[in-house]
């Protein structure tokens, strides 16, 4: 089987000698699939009649880029037993900035319209898709780490009514242990001040600590970043899908806050009062687990329910963008889910699936289209910005990638 992938270095070919005003990003088409010498002489296309031989297999590679069949075949993986970009066909050819398959079918479309001039299509329009993986909605702990203390208490009073004790221990000390929770605030705080050099910021989070143990997040990074994303998406007319850990399946990497937290349950009801979308984030062990992936959109399903939160469909994308073609798809379309919005790579953003539009996914193991429809992820900034990845941070090189 990975005999059939194409070859690292691909031929091309002009499509200008097809017509000049294609909508391509290049008008040098690579092949994937094809024959360089189909036609009849250099970048020409074969006419004979009323016929165009186009050396472009566009079926054949819009199977290979949309079935993700590589990934299937090949046996790399990153640390996070992801398939790379380095190990992808679209990188090493030099592709992956390109909507390969999208060009492909613009192609196919000018010899179509060449043909049968009269031919009308189908008009579409472009939109910009926003979504935020919510990993930690909130940076500081507001109690002592037990749910149902937090399910039953607001600001100090007990399920009866009666004033409680203050916690003091757990003001600045959250967590299992004021030993651990003490080391993580001191850790904090010696980055702002040696690190950072921000004797502000370190003031600014000892009081975002403090008011968000009382209910108050208005100092805590991480919920104003929600406001934020927000905020400059609805004045620019665009609705936002948020994805959220339903289960944790790691106590390291998914790191998140219950559902059933209060803090969270508000910022529920906030997010859909708003016009946004709440969506799952399957934690860092669910991609090839069916248990771990059914118990997490159940959970997600139960507090949509119990908070009167009704949306035409349900989305989301992978914990660190880690997918097992076809398992994963396979797994997401078994518990009805609607789209996915996984497939783009950690290490290089890019077209991993070499289109910019939603399609169905197929499964390569039982030869079956699912219903799950998979909506291309194009670009993540911690893949911009990220020493690990592409490591260009905060730059305004960063902002004029690729």
């Amino acid at each position: 089987m990975p005999a059939l992938t194409p070859a690292g270095q691909l031929p091309s070919w002009d499509s200008r000698a097809l017509a000049q005003d294609i909508l391509l990003t290049d008008p040098r088409l690579p092949i994937l699939y094809g024959d360089a010498d189909t036609s009849p002489g250099p970048g020409r296309a074969a006419e004979q009649g009323d016929r165009i031989d186009l050396p472009l297999d566009v079926f054949g590679a819009a199977f290979f880029m949309l079935s993700r069949y590589e990934e299937a075949v090949l046996p790399e993986r990153d640390n996070h037993d992801r398939f790379p970009a380095t190990a992808s066909l679209a990188q090493r050819a030099g592709f992956l900035d390109r909507p390969i398959i999208d060009e492909y079918v613009e192609t196919l479309w000018a010899a179509m319209h060449r043909r049968w001039p009269r031919l009308q299509r189908k008009p579409r329009q472009a939109r910009i898709l926003v979504s935020c993986d919510v990993d930690s909605p909130f940076a500081f702990n507001a109690g002592s780490g037990s749910r149902e203390r937090l399910a039953t208490e607001e600001h100090g009073r007990t399920r009866k009514g009666q004033e409680a004790p203050f916690p003091w221990t757990s003001v600045f000390f959250p967590g299992k242990t004021t030993a651990a929770a003490g080391y993580r605030l001191a850790r904090g705080l010696t980055g702002d001040l040696l690190k950072r050099r921000s004797p502000s910021l370190a003031w600014r989070n000892l009081r975002g600590q403090w008011r968000s143990r009382r209910g108050d997040h208005s100092l805590d990074p991480h919920r104003l970043g929600l406001e934020h994303i927000m905020d400059l998406n609805e004045r620019a007319g665009r609705a936002v899908a948020f994805y959220f850990i339903p289960e944790n399946t790691d106590p390291k990497l998914d790191n998140r806050v219950s559902l059933d937290d209060p803090r969270l349950r508000a910022l529920l009801r906030q997010i859909h009062a708003r016009g946004h979308e709440i969506g799952l984030h399957p934690g860092y062990n669910t991609y090839r687990h069916p248990e771990a992936m059914t118990r997490s959109v159940q959970t997600l399903r139960r507090v949509l329910d119990e908070e009167g939160i009704d949306q035409p469909q349900l989305g989301g994308r992978q914990h660190y963008l880690r997918w097992e073609t076809p398992t994963t798809a396979r797994l997401w379309d078994d518990n009805g889910l609607d789209c996915d919005s996984t497939l783009s790579y950690a290490d290089r953003p890019g077209f991993r699936c070499g289109t910019c539009r939603e399609y169905p996914l197929y499964d390569l193991q039982q030869r079956r289209p699912l219903r799950l429809r998979e909506r291309p992820l194009i670009v993540m900034e911690c893949s911009v910005i990220a020493e690990r990845y592409l490591g260009l941070g905060y730059s305004g090189k960063a902002l004029r990638w690729p």
